[in-house]
């Protein structure tokens, strides 16, 4: 019975000497069975798939929900932002995860692969950061704005007369994270979709605190010569 069930256990294990082990999965994909020339084809299929689809970016904005795609280079067919793999190294990963070469190891790791069923990736995938964000941040600028100051413009001295401009509030966002997201997104053969975290910036001076101070301008101009000085704690001076 032993030898029966060694002997069983060897030509299970026997029959994927040339193809993936049981259980192992690429991301959600199944690549149990597949020849090494099947998997290099079925990687490079998938990711150019995704690739080509971009990363589909959304944020909320105060007039509602906004979403565009981001085109890598592939996508678009122009530069984009650069993803880098080496699908030959990651087909031999696939290939080759729970063979050692002995037939007896080789043969217990399919069988227990059945119930492990181990996760791998594309782990070869990079993303270059900076393109990534130089694209993201030409898709945003037409959202992006500064917050505004109330600012009082002197017209006259004398009689005084000024006019205040409004203040108005900015809108800026947090790219933090992002690129690993979509990197880890991909090398599971994934659909790369983010959300971006979106602030709207107050500015420092309003109308409201001007008014506070808009009755004493008169008296302050009337009082003779001023010399002003502003420290930028940003410049240091």
């Amino acid at each position: 019975l032993l030898v029966t069930g060694t002997s069983a256990l060897l030509a299970y294990g026997a029959a994927y000497s040339h193809k993936v082990l049981p259980g192992v999965h690429v991301g959600e994909f199944s690549m149990s069975g597949l020849t090494k020339q099947e998997v290099q084809q079925f990687l490079e299929q998938m990711t150019n798939k995704r690739l080509a689809e971009g990363v589909t970016v959304s944020f909320e904005s105060p007039s509602g929900t906004k979403q565009f795609v981001l085109d890598s280079g592939l996508s678009s067919g122009t530069d984009g932002f650069r993803v880098t793999t080496d699908l030959v190294a990651d087909t031999d990963r696939v290939y080759q995860y729970g063979k050692v070469g002995n037939i007896f190891v080789d043969s217990w790791s399919a069988l227990a692969n059945n119930f492990l069923k181990p996760q791998l990736q594309i782990s070869t995938l990079s993303i270059n950061e900076d393109q990534f964000h130089a694209e993201l941040d030409k898709k945003l600028s037409i959202y992006k704005k500064e917050a505004v100051d109330a600012t009082v413009i002197i017209k006259k001295e004398e009689p005084l007369q000024y006019t205040i401009t409004t203040s108005s509030p900015g809108f800026a966002f947090s790219y933090e994270n992002l690129v690993p997201v979509v990197a880890q997104t991909w090398k599971t053969l994934g659909q790369a979709r983010i959300t971006i975290a979106s602030t709207v910036t107050q500015p420092r001076v309003t109308e409201e605190d001007l008014d506070n101070v808009k009755n004493q301008l008169e008296a302050v101009f009337n009082a003779g010569p001023h010399t002003i000085s502003h420290y930028d704690a940003h410049a240091k001076r």
